[in-house]
């Protein structure tokens, strides 16, 4: 009981924060198109009680798909019961949709905690076929990111990479890219953290593949979240294995990050942390799933497909692409049903993540699982599955050997 107010506390101060923030970035960016939004700020105070709905649910399970779940709930339905309404104007619709999220996202925590009673046999995979293909994978993506006309042995500067990403994404065709980005995002790290359960010469050329895939694949395609997803997991395995509640861990990890990020910019005037790497994460999304709203059910537009350019160049001015997560994905698609449909198909991804991580180790399944979370808040489900891979990860995951299987030394 004393463990559950103290989450429910953190959650508020949360709360708090992420509304503060949002004010903040809205007055520092008040004159740049997109920005120039006047805070209404007394609705959020309504939205923070209505986001504590999939609290009611939420618990400190081992498990992989609960860590997956507690960490959208903090980084998009959290700020979207709370930014929304700050930048929304007050109407009976708007409310309807925040309730609806914390509604729909409810029964998605709740379907969860139903099917993850239930248990279908694995395949028994020996460890040394697993390995045989984990690494012919591995080849068949070094194959193709060698035989891409945009094949480069020398890596972008990080900070001047969208001339090779756009050069990477006119001239290679969309199955290479496919592969390519899987390769990237879930054959590398897969093939880094098998390492670690196995001896002998295979390691380290499991390791090895693993770093020539992120390798090359930055150096060709300017990803850079590729380029560090390698660091990112080794940290996060080593982190999750030897902390005993993730979940609440995770929402300590958070708010520390706000906490450093203003004393940051209040004492050293250095707001990078808090105006730009934090509001990447935590309030453009929101800001754009907004837009996607108000283009479809206040101007009574269309559904359509191109809403993320349609979106940059309406709402910002750019001839970008103003991505956002499955939320405003399906309402741009099909509205107020595609927007069930998409929590449709994320309570399929749950089952097929949940049914996959079974007998694996935690800390493996969740490491993997884990850099999903800002792809499913930025990215269409369809982007989510065959893009950056979960489906390609859920089938590989399922085929691990199970932790009753004797590892080979």
């Amino acid at each position: 009981m004393q463990n559950n107010i103290k989450i429910i506390l953190k959650i508020f101060i949360y709360q708090v924060i992420i509304y503060l923030n949002s004010i903040l970035i809205l007055d520092t960016f008040h004159e740049v198109r997109g920005y120039n939004i006047t805070p209404q700020g007394y609705l959020s105070i309504i939205f923070c009680w209505i986001s504590f709905l999939p609290l009611i649910l939420l618990n400190n399970q081992k498990n992989p798909v609960m860590v997956f779940l507690w960490l959208i709930y903090i980084t998009y339905i959290i700020p979207v019961s709370i930014i929304f309404p700050l930048i929304n104007s007050a109407s009976v619709y708007s409310i309807i949709f925040v309730c609806t999220i914390n509604i729909l996202f409810f029964s998605s925590i709740l379907f969860f905690r139903i099917i993850d009673r239930i248990t279908i046999p694995k395949l028994k995979i020996p460890w040394d076929l697993y390995k045989i293909l984990i690494i012919g994978c591995g080849i068949i993506v070094l194959l193709f990111v060698i035989s891409n006309p945009g094949l480069s042995l020398i890596p972008p500067n990080i900070f001047k990479v969208y001339s090779v990403r756009q050069h990477f994404k006119d001239n290679t065709p969309l199955l290479t890219m496919y592969i390519i980005t899987n390769g990237g995002y879930v054959i590398s790290p897969l093939l880094l953290l098998a390492s670690l359960y196995i001896r002998g010469p295979i390691k380290y050329l499991l390791i090895t593949i693993s770093i020539l895939i992120s390798y090359l694949i930055y150096s060709s395609s300017g990803l850079k979240s590729i380029a560090f997803m390698n660091l990112a997991v080794i940290i996060l395995y080593f982190y999750i294995k030897g902390t005993k509640s993730i979940s609440n861990s995770v929402i300590n990890i958070i708010l520390y990050l706000f906490l450093t990020a203003g004393i940051l910019y209040l004492i050293f005037d250095f707001y990078d942390p808090l105006i730009h790497w934090l509001r990447r994460v935590f309030f453009t999304p929101t800001l754009n799933t907004y837009y996607f709203y108000d283009y479809i059910y206040n101007n009574n537009s269309e559904f359509t497909t191109e809403a993320p350019q349609i979106v940059s160049q309406i709402y910002y001015g750019t001839s970008g692409s103003a991505n956002t997560g499955f939320i405003g994905d399906g309402i741009a698609r099909y509205g107020t049903l595609g927007l069930i449909i998409n929590f449709f198909i994320f309570n399929i991804l749950i089952f097929a993540m949940n049914l996959s991580s079974k007998k694996v180790p935690f800390e493996l399944s969740t490491t993997l699982y884990l850099p999903f979370v800002y792809t499913i808040s930025n990215s269409a489900i369809t982007a989510l599955l065959l893009t950056y891979g979960l489906l390609a990860l859920s089938i590989l995951l399922f085929l691990f050997p199970t932790k009753t299987n004797k590892i080979p030394l």
